[in-house]
């Protein structure tokens, strides 16, 4: 392990405006991001987070949380790892080592050592030993060992060569020896499985008939599946986001209904398989994230119109959100991970103007300290602004988007770039920093990117 004091994405801009002497180099608006997917190990006294190492790719980190000192502990010879999460002493990571959407599972322990592989990704001409296939399903929050994967059983013998298939379904993955054990087989016209995240419970599916999309779900300890709803192939009304700790209720977010058009946040009954209380409605905009504990508990929600904003049902989470926001007034503060007693957090404080930097929050002192940036090379003082727009169309609908200027032309004539975003469901675009948009306002360009009607 190579062990260093600071890193260099942790180094953070001195305050002041000035214009740039010269135009900012198109790799600070799209390169890999130094610093991301920031974690903390489960008793709070580690960090692993992913940063760019000297090839542009990401490689692991590790830092003590007391002092913020550690470095590097992996760097992947031929990718870029895309994701990282902790599992006891061990960090479990993936990524796209084929270039084909298949992700390479792997482990190590925190200080480097004991590198293991838990799948690969489908390359027939680099065999690895192990189980190929693994898509993450549940992290099993109260098993220290192991999480919960869908895919196949089979393994690569020593010379490559492949075992049996298995049958394709659930299997509970050892993150120390990559040993797999068989949950449950899946349905044959399945097209999603609900699995509540933090406890691993299957707890629903949607099948494929003909042009429609079957609901089917089970009450917890039950292993028939009950149909519940049937809605059009396209249509995206029900979305289930896990199950309430007392395991009585799903979280179902719902759009379109008679009371509403906007996506809201619904308890569903497990005793009469219908949805039930109606938890929030955001007063415009859509439900776009179910914030939850590490056990499961709901604290809030996170709603979108104009620009992002935070419903909290935990009064405790609602005082340090408040306080945090009013920290870094004109930004947005999300909570990325934290401690299951709330005493440590990791934040990440952004805007339109600002990709982004990640902080450790102790709320107990309360104090907050810097981790790094991530993207060093952009300097929020020299972006542009992007601001929510709203026209009415003909047919007399409201709609959204946002406007980004050239910063000091803002009220000049520029040349102007219509960027559409892709869809139509479940993608739009927010108040953030866009990297395209503040790239093409930097060389003079007005951006105009506007949401879609539905």
């Amino acid at each position: 392990m190579r062990s260093l004091i600071i890193l260099p994405f942790m180094l953070l801009a001195v305050a002041g405006w000035s214009a740039p002497s010269q135009p900012i180099p198109i790799e600070a608006f799209f390169s890999t991001s130094a610093v991301s997917d920031v974690r903390l190990s489960d008793d709070g006294s580690r960090l692993a987070m992913l940063v760019r190492n000297e090839k542009g790719l990401h490689a692991i980190a590790t830092l003590e949380t007391a002092t913020l000192k550690g470095g590097i502990v992996f760097v992947p010879n031929d990718y870029s790892i895309d994701f990282l999460f902790w599992k006891g002493e061990r960090v479990v990571f993936g990524g796209d080592a084929a270039g084909n959407e298949s992700y390479a599972l792997r482990s190590i322990k925190y200080d480097g050592r004991d590198l293991r592989d838990l799948n690969e990704s489908y390359k027939e001409y680099r065999p690895i030993e192990g189980p190929i296939g693994a898509d993450i399903v549940s992290r099993l929050r109260d098993d220290p060992a192991n999480i919960l994967v869908s895919g196949l059983g089979a393994r690569r013998n020593g010379s490559g060569a492949l075992g049996p298939d298995g049958e394709e379904g659930f299997y509970r993955l050892n993150v120390r020896n990559g040993r797999r054990i068989w949950v449950e087989g899946v349905q044959v016209r399945s097209m999603e499985y609900f699995c509540d995240r933090p406890t691993g419970l299957i707890y629903g599916r949607t099948l494929q008939d003909g042009k429609e999309s079957v609901f089917e779900l089970r009450a917890p300890g039950r292993l028939e599946f009950r149909e519940v709803g049937r809605f059009p192939g396209s249509e995206e009304a029900w979305n289930f986001v896990g199950v309430t700790p007392d395991k009585q209720h799903a979280l179902l977010l719902v759009r379109g209904t008679a009371e509403h058009d906007r996506r809201a946040l619904y308890e569903y009954d497990f005793a009469t398989m219908k949805p039930g209380r109606l938890l929030f409605k955001p007063p415009e905009g859509e439900v776009v994230n179910v914030v939850r504990s590490v056990d499961g508990t709901l604290l809030g929600v996170q709603y979108e119109a104009e620009k992002p904003a935070y419903y909290w049902f935990n009064p405790m989470w609602a005082r340090m959100h408040a306080s945090l926001m009013a920290t870094f007034p004109g930004a947005l503060v999300q909570f990325v991970d934290s401690t299951a007693d709330a005493r440590l957090h990791v934040i990440v404080v952004h805007s339109d103007r600002d990709p982004g930097t990640y902080y450790l929050f102790d709320a107990t002192k309360p104090s907050l300290t810097p981790i790094g940036r991530v993207l060093p090379g952009i300097d929020p003082q020299h972006m542009a602004g992007r601001r929510p727009i709203h026209y009415t169309a003909r047919d007399g609908l409201e709609i959204h988007g946002y406007l980004t200027q050239p910063p000091g032309r803002e009220n000049q004539p520029n040349p102007l770039v219509l960027l559409p975003h892709g869809g139509p469901f479940g993608i739009r675009d927010g108040w953030e920093f866009d990297p395209e948009a503040q790239f093409l306002a930097s060389r003079g360009y007005s951006v105009l990117q506007v949401n879609y009607r539905g």
